[in-house]
C-alpha cells in the first residue's frame, strides 16, 4: 500500500486510498478492493479526521 494516496471520508468511515485514478479510488475493505466514483469520496487528511476538522 503506498500511504502516500491519503485517505478518504466514505459513509462515515476513514479509509486509506491504495489506488487512485480520474473516474473512482479504490479501497480494501473487509479484505476486498472496493471501487468508489470519485464524487462520491471527500479525500481528507488523518490529521483532519483525528482532530474532527471535517
Amino acid at each position: 500500500m503506498n500511504s502516500e494516496m491519503g485517505y478518504i471520508l466514505y459513509e462515515g468511515f476513514l479509509f486509506q486510498v491504495v489506488g487512485r485514478n480520474i473516474s473512482d479510488v479504490t479501497i480494501i475493505f473487509d479484505g476486498k478492493k472496493i471501487h468508489i466514483p470519485t464524487g462520491q469520496a471527500r479525500f481528507c487528511s488523518l490529521t483532519e479526521f483525528l482532530n474532527d476538522d471535517i
